[in-house]
């Protein structure tokens, strides 16, 4: 979704996606195989160089490296939506290789980034860790981040946890929630945000 956005927006950029999940990653090479400026990475994002298990749903989109809450208001409309049960939701466990940002943008000579967006289901947080010198550098002029305030994995995320580790190089530019037309459909409460380089 996100390289389809940023091939109508832009003129031929250049662009660096990771996706994790080894089917979506060769379902997404192939369909971008033929375009020399996306290259696609088998890769999480974390905050160090490590293997992780990363939970694949049976919405690719859903898969985290962190646990589903269970008994979650979520979880059962989703489950009921694509016809499984909240314990079935989770397909499998695969082992996938992360990397820092860091790291990566050192070994690949990338100097500066236009924009990371950042969409990785409660795991922003270790994606901005592994960004610290590129943030502390100011090599990266936008972050859009999303934020789910809902309780859909084990583990949440808040406006302290991106701003705590932005503060001092970004500002909060502007914000586009997602959708829901009231607070009282309830099920999940997310957002992006968009932070500008100082």
């Amino acid at each position: 979704q996100s390289i389809e956005r940023f091939l109508k927006i832009f003129k031929s950029p250049k662009i660096f996606a990771f996706e994790p999940n080894p089917e979506i990653f060769k379902q997404t090479n192939q369909i971008y195989k033929d375009y020399k400026n996306i290259i696609i990475n088998n890769l999480g994002i974390a905050k160090n160089e490590r293997n992780m298990p990363l939970n694949v749903t049976i919405n690719s989109g859903n898969s985290s490296f962190h646990d589903l809450t269970k008994d979650s208001e979520w979880l059962k409309i989703r489950s009921k939506q694509f016809n499984t049960t909240p314990d079935n939701y989770i397909t499998k466990k695969v082992n996938v290789n992360c990397t820092t940002l860091d790291n990566y943008c050192e070994q690949e000579k990338i100097e500066n980034i236009d924009i990371l967006k950042i969409d990785t289901q409660g795991f922003e947080d270790e994606v901005l860790l592994g960004s610290n010198n590129l943030i502390k550098e100011k090599k990266i002029k936008f972050i859009e981040v999303e934020i789910m305030f809902d309780q859909v994995y084990t583990k949440t995320m808040s406006f302290n946890d991106i701003e705590s580790k932005l503060h001092n190089n970004y500002k909060l530019y502007g914000i586009d929630y997602q959708g829901f037309k009231n607070l009282s459909e309830g099920y999940m409460f997310a957002m992006d945000a968009l932070y500008i380089n100082k």
